[in-house]
């Protein structure tokens, strides 16, 4: 599971952030991503906690 984060910009000029809990996995032979949730409104260290190496799990 990784934390996917991106920016972007509309054409209206606005700028958004967008974080999102991604894994990764395999139909046949190509590789997919599933979005597992929603972090954008969440705050910047339960992100934070999200990606640190201890964060990870048995999964």
């Amino acid at each position: 599971m990784t934390i996917d984060s991106s920016t972007y910009t509309t054409t209206g000029g606005k700028t958004y952030t967008r974080h999102l809990l991604r894994e990764s996995y395999r139909r046949g032979a190509k590789a997919m991503k599933r979005t597992l949730a929603n972090l954008s409104h969440a705050q910047e260290t339960a992100r934070t906690a999200l990606d640190s190496p201890q964060a990870e799990g048995p999964w």
